[in-house]
């Protein structure tokens, strides 16, 4: 990949001079989630979250000699790809709380006219540790309508059968309890 080597991480706009064909690694990542929720009636239901990242350090080669021709400075450098790799491994920790509006079973059961679901869920870094990503909260509201092909699914869910099939999912009859 070409990228433009740099001698620190907070060097924002480096020289062309550095832009050089590099080998890159990125580092392994690693995220764990536990949400649980609790129902609070036939529409509302409560979250919270729990959110575990780490992303081990990306490994860069390569080492390029500059000549002063090509720099302009007075002195001819070597430029080294493994600089890039600086502060790119980091752990962080999220707390979120949040809440669920859903119609799907309702709608299934024939008592709410549309299928929707609407979430909001407001989360914080609570502990964090290297890497140069800020480490700000978020605030997310993801909404959905559910498709006339989803339905027998959410139909079923509704009804506690436990099967959903693809065949479900097809419109053909259900499977015999």
């Amino acid at each position: 990949q070409i990228l433009r080597i740099t001698d620190t991480p907070d060097q924002v706009f480096p020289a062309a001079y550095r832009r050089r064909l590099v080998d890159r690694d990125l580092g392994d990542q690693l995220e764990l989630e536990i949400t649980p929720r609790w129902l609070l009636n036939d529409h509302f239901s409560f979250g919270l979250q729990y959110l575990f990242r780490q992303r081990g350090e990306d490994r860069y080669t390569g080492s390029f000699d500059v000549p002063t021709s090509e720099s302009g400075l007075p002195a001819p450098i070597t430029l080294d790809a493994r600089t890039l790799a600086l502060e790119t491994s980091g752990s962080e920790q999220r707390l979120g709380i949040g809440i669920t509006f859903s119609s799907l079973a309702a709608h299934a059961r024939g008592k709410a006219r549309l299928p929707v679901e609407i979430q909001y869920l407001n989360s914080h870094t609570i502990a964090g540790s290297g890497g140069t990503d800020p480490l700000l909260p978020a605030s997310l509201t993801p909404t959905r309508r559910v498709s006339a092909c989803a339905l027998p699914c959410a139909q079923a869910l509704a009804r506690r059968q436990p099967w959903c099939s693809g065949a479900a999912r097809r419109h053909e009859p259900a499977p015999p309890h």
